[in-house]
């Protein structure tokens, strides 16, 4: 570049026309326009910043951009972690000098694409029923240390399996996707979810029965089931066995399962044991009850059977009735009255319990004996003299018409006089019933309050009349007539007095009547007066009469005496009488008392009592006691 002096020459050689001519000129020579132009680039994200280039456009002469005096300079702003969100990137060059050149520039870009990132699903295991566990993923192409927290919008990781998945549908896809980022583009790798089988226990329950019966339902009871799953989930539900049979001896046998199948389970099992225990047994006799038997029978077989089929043994007694003999007691010897008790037992063995004992009771009677029943006076009993049976029997006194039973006599003694009697036929026994005529007094009338009483104690011969058919009813009962109705009436005029009626005042009284006195002095039924008499020939009075009956019957061991005063009976009689206490033992023993209310005044009591009046109260008396069976 620069001005040239003559350096331009030219000459013409000339024609016809022109004649040849030459000449000079300077050249001057400017610099040549040059255009510099910055390369477009382009890189990964992430990656470095690639060579800065340039194109020339302009150069002559043969000239390249290594004729330039200077190169130029290329720069931009971008660097390796320059994000896609930026790009392009400006591309500048500068400072190229060369002086046959006019320099320019043309600025050109750097892109930034994005860098591949690929999201891959964590393959995944879990337990059927289990919950789903976390679901991850990993990256590959992470630059400029990014991670997945540098993502604008991290992945979404999903799958298609639940906790209920089954293991059949094993595997479950397992899917990424949302991710978003600028700076990559970013593809997935699918990964897989496997459903693995749950572990199911399967326990064999344990199960007893008794020897010889029928085997139990053998069940079984589950550990491990989820999902609300149920025996009914399985495919195939457990068999289980034991060895055991139903004739089986007792013993503990294995109880095992098997069979059961289920996709979703890992099934293991658990033994269990069947024991058999002893059998129950229960005895029973043949025949049912034992009958009763009679002294004197042979020996006999008693027989019973065990619900086990085992030998059942006897023992008998008390001695003194029964014994057992023979094979296993079962031979029963009689060898006196009363009752046998049989009792059978099974002692059991390896499979039957002991039996409960079994009693079965019989009564050994004595053979038929007879019986002598014999009648005094006007009158039968039913039935009579015979043979009977030991046990009990009932007999009726049955007297003639206008005649009275007047008691019985067991073995010759006096047990009551109700006409029907009840006695133990065990042996021979005399048996006496004895009637009478009832007796007629002129002056009685069978509708009189003291008929009955009166013609009952006349039959028995406990009181009598006078000799002209009367009987006085009205008239007074003298003190020496009542201790002589008192003798006669409990049975005493057969005993003999110890000595003679230690009173002062007997003399002249009749024979019969002195002792009849001594004999209830010497009980202690009476005392007499304080001055040493009795007062034979004296009257009577209604109080007194209770007393002499009351006194006798409980000194006869008939009545028991009421030692306990009470008030409200008999509040008129004084206490100091000494007669309160007799009344209330009377009525207790006998009853209320005729014609004299508790609330009787004191001078009603202390009144002369009648004949009749105290016959009244003395059959009254004895009725309480004899009006009643009482056989020893």
């Amino acid at each position: 570049m620069g001005t040239y002096v003559g350096e331009v020459t030219a000459s013409f050689a000339g024609d016809s026309n022109f004649t040849a001519s030459s000449g000079s000129a300077d050249l001057m020579i400017t610099p040549a326009p040059l255009t510099i132009t910055a390369n477009n680039q382009t890189k990964v994200y992430g990656a470095a910043v690639p060579a800065l280039t340039a194109s020339y456009t302009g150069f002559v002469n043969g000239d390249t951009s290594a004729s330039l005096t200077t190169l130029p300079t290329l720069t931009t702003r971008a660097t390796a972690g320059s994000h896609v969100a930026g790009s392009p990137y400006a591309i500048s060059a500068s400072g190229a000098v060369d002086p046959n050149y006019t320099i320019s520039y043309v600025a050109g870009s750097l892109t930034v694409t994005t860098a591949p990132l690929t999201i891959t699903v964590n393959n995944q295991a879990k337990v059927y029923g289990a919950a789903l566990p976390t679901l991850t993923a990993s990256y590959t192409g992470f630059v400029n240390g990014d991670t997945a927290a540098s993502l604008t919008t991290a992945p979404t990781v999903t799958t298609t399996a639940t906790a209920a998945s089954t293991v059949a549908g094993s595997p479950y896809a397992v899917s990424a996707s949302g991710a978003v980022d600028s700076d990559y583009a970013i593809s997935y790798v699918a990964g897989s979810l496997t459903v693995t089988p749950a572990p199911l226990t399967i326990t064999a329950n344990d199960q007893a029965k008794v020897y010889g019966a029928a085997l139990p339902p053998l069940t079984v009871s589950y550990t491990g089931f989820v999902n609300g799953d149920t025996s009914a989930s399985l495919a195939t539900l457990p068999s289980c066995s034991t060895t055991a049979m139903p004739s089986s001896p007792v013993g503990t046998y294995p109880l095992t399962c098997s069979g059961a199948t289920s996709a979703d389970y890992t099934i293991s099992y658990v033994a269990g044991a069947l024991t058999i225990i002893p059998a129950p047994q229960a005895i029973t006799f043949t025949p049912n009850p034992l009958p009763d038997r009679t002294l004197g029978d042979q020996p006999f077989t008693v027989a019973a059977t065990a619900s086990g089929g085992l030998t059942v043994s006897f023992v008998a007694g008390p001695s003194g009735v029964c014994t057992a003999s023979g094979a296993s007691g079962s031979t029963i010897t009689l060898v006196g009255v009363g009752t046998c008790t049989v009792t059978a037992s099974q002692g059991g063995d390896a499979n039957y319990q002991p039996a409960a004992p079994v009693a079965r009771l019989f009564a050994v009677r004595q053979a038929s004996v007879g019986l002598t029943v014999t009648t005094t006076g006007p009158g039968a009993v039913n039935p009579g003299t015979g043979t009977y049976p030991p046990g009990p029997l009932t007999l009726t006194a049955v007297p003639n018409s206008g005649a009275l039973f007047t008691g019985w006599r067991v073995d010759g003694v006096v047990v009551g006089w109700n006409p029907t009697l009840t006695l133990t036929v065990s042996g021979p026994r005399p048996v006496d019933a004895r009637f009478a005529a009832r007796p007629a007094f002129t002056d009685v009338a069978p509708s009189g309050v003291a008929w009955d009483a009166i013609t009952q104690l006349a039959a028995r011969g406990i009181i009598k009349g006078y000799g002209d058919g009367r009987f006085g009813p009205g008239a007074p009962v003298l003190r020496a007539q009542m201790a002589a109705l008192i003798v006669r009436a409990l049975g005493w005029d057969g005993s003999t007095p110890g000595g003679p009626a230690p009173f002062a005042d007997l003399g002249g009284v009749d024979a019969e009547l002195q002792r009849a006195i001594a004999i209830l002095a010497q009980r202690g039924i009476i005392n007499g007066y304080g001055d040493g008499t009795f007062g034979p020939g004296d009257e009577v009075r209604h109080v007194q009469v209770i007393s002499f009956v009351t006194r006798s019957m409980v000194q006869a061991g008939y009545w028991q005496a009421v030692t306990q005063d009470n008030p409200a009976l008999y509040p008129n009689v004084p206490l100091s009488s000494g007669h309160r206490l007799d009344l209330l033992t009377f009525a207790k023993n006998a009853g209320a008392i005729p014609d004299r209310p508790a609330s009787a005044a004191w001078a009603d009591w202390d009144t002369i009592a009648s004949r009749g009046w105290t016959a009244q109260i003395v059959w009254q008396a004895l009725n309480s006691y004899f009006g009643i069976d009482r056989v020893p």
